[in-house]
């Protein structure tokens, strides 16, 4: 993600990755994300998300055929992002209130997704920390890094190279769910997984 300076991000969703990727394009000097889907209420969901989060400037927004519209974008591109992310095939972990400890359910989980990268060897995959709303930005910060440190430190313990595992915490800046209840809260504490590069 370094020094990318044009992302085109082909797939349906609600903004969640291409907020990833806006973010990192801007932290890296600016640059362009495209952000391809088919419905047009996913995409309005995804402007809406986006613009929450003060990223909606840097993404351009295609509607209707995909792969027409990425044929006929002229290149070069950094970086074509597919569906991997959208499929879920690396699943999150989820946190109690407050904690950095992986759960039982969390390891299970984990173990899962080590396997999966070893079936990639490839694969650079960030781990991020994510929090509640509860909580100042500079707590949530610190605890969101927290919990992608533990998650990484995890991985390698089941033998996923150090060098495969990049850490970010974004605290409460990215809510998965936009909910104010106990069960927003709870699908919020998380740490996800995004591959970055294959």
């Amino acid at each position: 993600m370094i020094g990318a300076r044009r992302i085109f991000e082909l797939g349906s969703g609600y903004g969640y990755s291409t907020a990833f990727f806006a973010r990192a394009v801007k932290e890296n000097g600016g640059g362009e994300v495209h952000h391809v889907v088919w419905d047009e209420d996913l995409s309005k969901k995804a402007r809406g998300h986006l613009a929450s989060l003060g990223l909606d400037g840097i993404v351009t927004y295609h509607v209707g055929e995909a792969i027409a519209t990425l044929q006929e974008t002229p290149g070069p591109f950094d970086l074509i992002f597919d569906d991997i992310n959208k499929k879920g095939i690396l699943q999150p972990v989820f946190f109690e209130l407050d904690r950095i400890e992986i759960s039982s359910e969390g390891q299970a989980v984990l173990a899962k997704n080590a396997e999966t990268m070893k079936q990639y060897p490839t694969w650079i995959v960030s781990v991020e920390g994510h929090c509640d709303e509860r909580g100042t930005a500079e707590y949530n910060l610190a605890l969101g890094e927290r919990r992608a440190l533990s998650v990484r430190q995890y991985l390698v313990s089941l033998g996923i190279a150090a060098e495969r595992l990049r850490t970010v915490s974004y605290g409460k800046e990215f809510p998965f769910d936009p909910g104010h209840s106990e069960t927003a809260w709870a699908h919020n504490r998380r740490a996800n997984f995004v591959v970055t590069a294959k």
